[in-house]
């Protein structure tokens, strides 16, 4: 339909889910099959880091260290606010992730943050190409996202704190190509119960207006059963 229709249209599909998706179990097959039928608009949304051991998605990784990781979960942080991914970041100067993608051929890169007054400075960079420095700093506390160029070759990036402390949520990798974002959004040993009792409402409605998801999949039931 996104061909037919409405030609170089991007539809963005937001995947929650439980243990199977925290490792991109069939979200992955899913992504590979609308991609491939209806085009790759990019890989869509990676966490900053692991939270879990066997956090995965297919095609791409992450190494990091100096992060204080909370998921929504554990509610961790009392105000409620985790991000589209559902896992907050937190870290001083030195914190790091240092991210790898099988296939080159994404032309933008957006990262998800917590603004707020006194906030850090963050370093993105590709390869060896600086990509931007980000200042989190801001008057008021509020969820922002912002995205950059990056060159369709670059395979290997990395974000840094690079001064005061930042909290993060999570990484958007596009391409300029038309076709399907698929986001797998996998939260470990969790119920439908955890979005609405552990998550801000509020946070969490500006993070979905940000991502803008044609559907939104809630895909729970394990741990209840």
């Amino acid at each position: 339909r996104t061909e037919r229709h409405q030609p170089g249209a991007v539809t963005r599909i937001v995947h929650y889910g439980d243990s199977p998706t925290t490792a991109d179990l069939i979200t992955a097959d899913v992504r590979n099959f609308l991609q491939t039928r209806f085009g790759d608009a990019g890989h869509g949304t990676y966490l900053i880091a692991k939270p879990w051991a066997w956090y995965a998605h297919r095609g791409m990784d992450v190494s990091a260290s100096g992060w204080t990781i909370d998921p929504a979960t554990l509610h961790g942080q009392r105000d409620g606010r985790y991000g589209l991914g559902g896992v907050s970041f937190t870290g001083s100067v030195g914190a790091e992730s240092k991210i790898t993608l099988r296939n080159a051929g994404h032309t933008k890169l957006a990262l998800s943050y917590f603004a707020q007054p006194n906030g850090g400075e963050v370093s993105i960079d590709a390869g060896d190409v600086h990509v931007a420095t980000l200042d989190t700093s801001a008057p008021e506390a509020g969820e922002a996202e912002l995205s950059w160029p990056i060159p369709a070759d670059a395979r290997k990036f990395q974000i840094r704190v690079t001064r005061g402390t930042a909290r993060l949520f999570c990484v958007t990798f596009r391409k300029d190509d038309p076709g399907v974002i698929y986001d797998s959004i996998g939260l470990n040993g969790s119920s439908a119960g955890a979005l609405a009792s552990h998550m801000n409402g509020k946070a969490w409605m500006e993070e979905l207006r940000m991502a803008q998801p044609n559907p939104l999949v809630i895909n729970y039931g394990t741990n209840e059963s």
